[in-house]
């Protein structure tokens, strides 16, 4: 009888698939690649160095949206089902979700709603990939969700209770005589905590309200940043508001909230981040400069009672007259540790679109001068969509997707900047992926040590827009792919796990082997996964597959010697040796 040895590491769930992150760019990680498309991918940390990622899945029989999520370790193990999870079982439309940690090693996510109108249900989604919730969500908020007018992309964000739950803000149209600011608690549990019903509260009295941006006061409320439109149509103009909501959903900051900017021309697109002292920083889309042509970036601080802390009408990031006549848009930011912010963006003023940031003090001072540092190279043609993350050492790392001059393709880019705005990598950025086709719509998620997960959207299965997969790579704090796989001996085969099965289940030929061998498996098992280890325990090769044998193996890159080959199914593990001359 052959002895089938159990690991530690994959008796942690019947979907559990035995990879490890890939180091060639052109290759990457493969999330999900179910028929038609997946896209509108975004991703959290699940707190030990992997992600969870979560996307819109087209669904051809049905012809509707689905949501599904995925989870990958901090070694590039896929642990829950091939392609990922049904977020929801209901079978009218899912669309545009989003996604938080729930602080427990799984997330909570919310979507867009079709059973009805427009409404908006959460799920909560455990480590082991297991529904926390009603089957079919809960439903959050009713039938009157606002979405953009051109992308169709609805107003809805959301931020961590900080006790395994949600607060979520929308832009609600259930009033017929304006567009209204509301928000809603979800417990730990799936309790709606606000309000009577689904309602949700109303959380400002201003009422043409949209774009609404929300983060954690980190006391159990929330902090809201939104742009309103006063005045009458079309002469009036959008200005930023802020709120603050009590852990009860009381409003901390009046009925209407307060003005962070009122300046001339159009105030637009808030991001909002903590400040890490009770407050928080707004930045946004401001076209004072060129009378309501080209948006530029502002940005504002307000303590934890509202009051400014900054310059009136906010600090301009890059205060050049050639640059306010460019365009500025797509700004993320993040915390500096030392309250103060680290922002990227698109930028044109070069004549294409590039990637800039800039940091901004505690005190709103400027920090890497009045242009901002470039952080995308020259010849960059399209318009990047940045993203960024804490490096661990007050810099941030930033990617991006890029499509060079003479190269009809976008790539996935990445650059880390340090607290003192030096660029740290290779300049204009270390390849992220390099695949055919497009890739584009970079999410990253940090371990905090400087080490990043980076996910898109991927078109080179499928050479259109309409066919689509979800990729993920990540890197070292250097900027370098790295596989992170522990070898055989940090494994921790258990020699009380073991089971017996029938003998002769795998056969290796031609062995020795040249430039190939064919792997033969007879067992019952569905091995989805291939590993090969050297002589000394160090993995050399590793690929997930369908269960269909033969299979055969390219080792023409194996060095001579003895290797061992291990078949698993998430859970079992089938071993062989074979020698490469």
């Amino acid at each position: 009888m052959k002895k089938i040895i159990t690991s530690v590491l994959i008796l942690l769930a019947n979907h559990f698939v035995f990879s490890q992150w890939n180091t060639n760019p052109a290759i990457n990680n493969l999330i999900s690649n179910a028929a038609n498309r997946q896209f509108v991918q975004r991703s959290v940390s699940d707190g030990k160095g992997g992600a969870i990622i979560t996307w819109m899945d087209y669904d051809g029989t049905n012809n509707i949206y689905k949501v599904y999520a995925q989870s990958i370790s901090a070694t590039g193990i896929i642990k829950w089902a091939t392609n990922g999870i049904a977020v929801c079982t209901n079978t009218a439309a899912q669309k545009f979700p989003q996604i938080i940690s729930d602080n427990k090693g799984g997330a909570i996510i919310i979507w867009l709603d079709y059973r009805g109108n427009t409404g908006m249900y959460a799920q909560r989604i455990n480590a082991a990939g297991i529904l926390q919730w009603a089957a079919a969500g809960i439903q959050v908020a009713p039938e009157f969700i606002v979405q953009d007018q051109i992308a169709f992309t609805p107003y809805i964000d959301m931020t961590t209770d900080n006790n395994g739950g949600a607060i979520i803000a929308w832009a609600d149209g259930r009033d017929a005589n304006g567009i209204y600011l509301y928000a809603q608690h979800i417990n730990a549990g799936g309790v709606i905590q606000w309000g009577t019903g689904v309602g949700g509260l109303p959380v400002c009295s201003l009422n043409l309200v949209s774009e609404p941006k929300i983060i954690s006061d980190n006391k159990s409320g929330a902090f809201i940043a939104f742009s309103n439109y006063s005045g009458s149509y079309p002469t009036g103009r959008f200005d930023i508001y802020a709120q603050r909501i009590s852990k009860t959903g009381a409003e901390k900051w009046g009925a209407n909230g307060i003005a962070i900017c009122t300046a001339a021309e159009n105030q637009k697109l808030p991001e909002i981040i903590s400040d890490g002292n009770g407050g928080a920083i707004i930045a946004w889309q401001d076209t004072r400069n060129s009378f309501n042509t080209y948006p530029n970036l502002f940005a504002q601080r307000v303590d934890s009672k509202g009051a400014a802390l900054w310059i009136a009408n906010g600090v301009e990031l890059t205060p050049i007259q050639n640059i306010e006549n460019a365009t500025q848009v797509k700004q993320k930011l993040m915390s500096d540790g030392s309250g103060g912010t680290i922002i990227c963006w698109s930028d044109n003023r070069t004549g294409h679109y590039n990637v800039f940031s800039q940091r901004i003090t505690s005190t709103g001072v400027l920090n890497w001068g009045t242009t901002g540092v470039q952080m995308s190279p020259e010849n960059f043609v399209g318009l990047p969509s940045p993203q960024l993350v804490t490096d661990g050492n007050s810099g941030a790392i930033i990617t991006w997707d890029a499509a060079l001059a003479g190269n009809n393709f976008t790539d996935i880019e990445a650059q880390r900047i340090n607290a003192h705005g030096l660029i740290k990598w290779v300049a204009g950025g270390v390849s992220i992926c390099t695949a055919l086709d497009n890739q584009y719509e970079p999410q990253i998620v940090t371990d905090t040590t400087g080490k990043t997960i980076i996910c898109w959207t991927d078109n080179r299965n499928n050479g259109s827009v309409n066919t689509s997969d979800i990729y993920a790579s990540k890197a070292d704090a250097q900027g370098s792919l790295t596989n992170f796989a522990a070898p055989l001996d940090a494994i921790n085969l258990s020699a009380d796990k073991i089971n017996n099965e029938p003998a002769s289940q795998i056969n290796i030929s031609p062995n020795p082997a040249g430039s190939f061998i064919n792997i033969t498996y007879v067992g019952k098992k569905e091995m989805t996964t291939y590993s090969i280890y050297n002589a000394q325990g160090k993995l050399v090769k590793q690929q997930a597959h369908k269960n269909e044998f033969p299979l055969q193996v390219i080792v023409s890159d194996l060095t001579p010697g003895t290797y061992f080959i291990y078949l698993s199914d998430g859970v079992y593990v089938q071993k062989a040796k074979f020698v490469k001359q």
